[in-house]
């Protein structure tokens, strides 16, 4: 169950971030360029959820090659974590590192989000168990969506310190989380080498699911 939990709080730590500049976009440059009209504004959003596609299938089709995830949920979010510094430091820099920060960021959160996902769902085994996994991860993490819905707020408006502080956190706790889960991965895989959970075979018969000894968890 820790490992359920563990999870749902690496995505909704990620999938704050995904929400909050998918809702948020749109408000976060006409904050930058005031005299915007709609239309200039869609104009300058698209190119951002382009390179967020590009980056996003990147790594999904790196990480299938590679059969690696964490290290690549990793990276998309230490993408986002350098535009997340940026634009926490946005008083002190131009209109354009801020508008290029919203780059990083979403490119990295969307980059993240599938690599992390699919890190518990491989270190699952049994039908029940995978069906348990898919719907408790979807349903935990989605709380993220409450939390960008919460965190630009219009009176935070211009620079939207606390929106940005929040989900900035957030992935931060996801980093942390993803370095743990994989942490508690390796021990177990080290103690099935060892033999230290052969035992489990006589006291609970064959099916064990990833729990059976010669089940090795992938990271």
């Amino acid at each position: 169950m820790l490992t359920y939990v563990v999870s749902g709080a690496i995505i909704i730590g990620i999938i704050s971030s995904v929400y909050s500049i998918t809702l948020f976009s749109p408000t976060i440059i006409k904050a930058l360029k005031p005299t915007y009209s709609a239309k200039q504004i869609q104009t300058l959003i698209i190119p951002i959820f382009v390179a967020s596609s590009i980056s996003t299938l990147t790594i999904a089709f790196v990480s299938d090659k590679l059969k690696h995830r964490s290290g690549l949920a990793l990276l998309g979010c230490f993408i986002a974590i350098i535009g997340y510094i940026i634009i926490l430091n946005q008083n002190h820099v131009s209109i354009n590192a801020r508008y290029g920060a919203l780059y990083l960021i979403s490119a990295g959160s969307f980059a993240a989000l599938p690599a992390a996902w699919i890190l518990l769902l491989n270190n699952v085994s049994g039908t029940y168990k995978t069906a348990w996994a898919v719907g408790m991860e979807i349903g935990l993490g989605n709380g993220g969506g409450f939390v960008a819905s919460l965190s630009f707020q219009q009176k935070n408006a211009p620079f939207y310190w606390t929106g940005f502080k929040t989900t900035f956190s957030l992935m931060c706790m996801s980093v942390g989380l993803i370095c743990a889960y994989v942490a508690g991965l390796w021990y177990e895989n080290k103690q099935k080498r060892a033999g230290r959970r052969d035992h489990l075979l006589n006291e609970e018969g064959d099916n064990l699911g990833d729990a059976h000894p010669e089940f090795f968890f992938t990271y």
